[in-house]
């Protein structure tokens, strides 16, 4: 599960080609990024779910990837946008 120290407000750009996005926004100093696949006992959604990027970079968390059903959940700063 990556994290990020991210005391500040930051941005969320999400590029999936099918999936779920689930973002929680709580005032804390890190975010956390939790990619599961939507079914776990289906091998091309475990493939597709270790295929998303994860980037946090001047400001901007990023998550993307192709492929279908991986949910994603997201936890960062409240007053982010």
């Amino acid at each position: 599960m990556p994290e990020f120290d991210t005391p500040q407000p930051i941005s969320v750009a999400v590029e999936l080609g099918v999936g779920n996005v689930t973002i929680t926004a709580t005032e804390r100093a890190d975010t956390l990024v939790d990619i599961v696949p939507s079914d776990d006992t289906n091998d091309s959604d475990v493939q597709a779910a270790q295929r998303i990027r994860v980037d946090h970079t001047n400001g901007v968390l990023t998550v993307g990837g192709r492929g279908h059903a991986s949910s994603t959940s997201h936890a960062r700063p409240g007053r982010s946008t």
